[in-house]
């Protein structure tokens, strides 16, 4: 557990996020914060990472970026692609369980 826990942390100071694992950016409207929200702001953001990690493979291709710049690219691609098939899973199971509570 702690080598994930090491692992997000780096995510976020890579990021530029708090310790708090990017919670407090989902809300931008300030308003009551909203799970539809929550979700479309993460998976923006998994787009993001993973369209970073395409244009800086680009430009390795062509030696424009180094193999390290590479490297945590596609690093923080994969992260972020990680957690998003996580939560997807847990909200899958959580429907899951509520289709099989009696009424």
């Amino acid at each position: 557990m702690a080598n994930v826990l090491n692992a997000i942390s780096a995510y976020n100071k890579a990021q530029g996020l708090k310790g708090d694992f990017g919670i407090s950016q989902i809300n931008t409207s300030g308003d009551q914060p909203n799970f539809a929200n929550m979700v479309e702001d993460i998976l923006s953001s998994t787009v993001n990472d993973i369209r970073k990690a395409e244009s800086v493979s680009n430009m390795s291709a062509k030696g424009q970026a180094s193999i390290e710049d590479l490297a945590i690219a596609v690093a923080n691609a994969e992260l972020s692609l990680k957690s998003l098939v996580a939560i997807r899973d847990k909200i899958v199971a959580a429907y899951q369980d509520i289709i099989r509570m009696p009424i």
